[in-house]
């Protein structure tokens, strides 16, 4: 996805929210904030929302993959962090030749991608496989998420660089 488009849903994100925000009433309010003051609010809206987006798609992957996996090992986990981990080196090779704008990045990488991966969920579950006696487990969760991110994010800029290369 290019700039372009990127700046053309956030600009969909600008006319949708604010006649949102005025059947709130809240028009008397926006009266009297700065243009940086409406920038920053809607750095934050378009934070938030990506979180949003980002934390549901999580939910809904974790969930579908621990449908089909044992219920040892934090199969779910470790395959949201594997899949934002490629998602994150793809997307950065992509838009780190076309200057996305620093709200649109913070939409993606912190915003969706900052709620679709689980670092904390990670550290806690490796914690308690080891407090649980699976130190092998936990060891293999540790290696397994921390290796194969780091692979992942080469792999997604290098497939990332090889598409452009073709497009060009």
């Amino acid at each position: 996805m290019t700039t372009n488009r990127l700046n053309l849903i956030l600009r969909l994100v600008l006319i949708i929210y604010p006649p949102v925000i005025l059947s709130l009433k809240m028009h008397n309010l926006l009266r009297y904030l700065t243009l940086r003051e409406i920038d920053i609010m809607t750095k934050i809206i378009l934070l938030a929302a990506g979180g949003a987006i980002g934390t549901l798609l999580r939910y809904s992957l974790s969930g579908l993959t621990y449908r089909y996996t044992d219920g040892v090992f934090p199969w779910g986990t470790l395959f949201v962090n594997l899949a934002g981990s490629f998602v994150i080196g793809l997307l950065w090779g992509f838009f780190e030749m076309e200057n996305m704008s620093p709200g649109m990045r913070n939409f993606v990488f912190a915003g969706i991608l900052g709620g679709f991966t689980t670092f904390s969920t990670f550290s806690l579950e490796s914690c308690n496989l080891l407090r649980d006696g699976e130190t092998g487990l936990a060891i293999s969760n540790i290696l397994a998420s921390n290796i194969a991110g780091i692979a992942l994010v080469f792999a997604g800029l290098y497939i990332s660089r090889y598409i452009i290369n073709l497009v060009k």
